[in-house]
């Protein structure tokens, strides 16, 4: 017997029990003779600071690519939790929390991170249905105005930047 409403419960569960689509929480801290503290958010993951308790000089900063940027509105009491900013900061990065406090002077500060992978936007998902047909082809292209048909495998050395699409044409 085929019930879809059963499927349906079963990959429900199955996505709410998936240890990799949970958040997994860091926290990072400094104090007296450690200085600086960091972390690297990888490319398919988010991470949104969740709670602190920025002591003196401590600050957080980011940096993505060549950039840095430090994050000075951070501090926030619990007790105005509902006021607080929320920073979530896309992959890939590296997050920073330090001081420029001396060693032995520096006050205990602390950041927590919750880092969840980046989730998998339906808008961007084909679904053929039962009974139904696509041409599904892989694309490259150098400019993002012209499009080649292109074949999966390694592509290294190449002279210029490639960009790829997944197109597909329902028949």
């Amino acid at each position: 017997m085929n019930c879809p409403i059963l499927k349906v419960c079963s990959v429900i569960i199955l996505l709410l029990c998936s240890p990799s689509l949970q958040a997994k929480l860091v926290t990072l801290t400094i104090g007296l003779s450690k200085l600086t503290e960091e972390i690297d958010i990888g490319t398919n993951e988010v991470a949104e600071i969740t709670s602190n308790s920025l002591q003196g000089s401590a600050y957080v900063a980011f940096t993505k690519g060549d950039l840095t940027f430090a994050l000075s509105a951070l501090r926030f009491s619990p007790t105005y939790a509902e006021y607080r900013p929320t920073t979530i900061i896309a992959g890939s990065a590296k997050l920073t929390l330090k001081t420029d406090s001396p060693a032995g002077e520096t006050r205990p500060s602390f950041i927590t991170i919750a880092i969840t992978p980046e989730s998998f936007p339906p808008a961007k998902t084909v679904v053929i249905p039962q009974g139904g047909g696509a041409n599904i082809a892989l694309e490259c292209s150098t400019n993002l105005i012209d499009w080649a048909a292109a074949l999966p495998g390694v592509y290294t050395n190449v002279p210029s930047n490639k960009f790829f699409r997944i197109k597909a044409d329902r028949l």
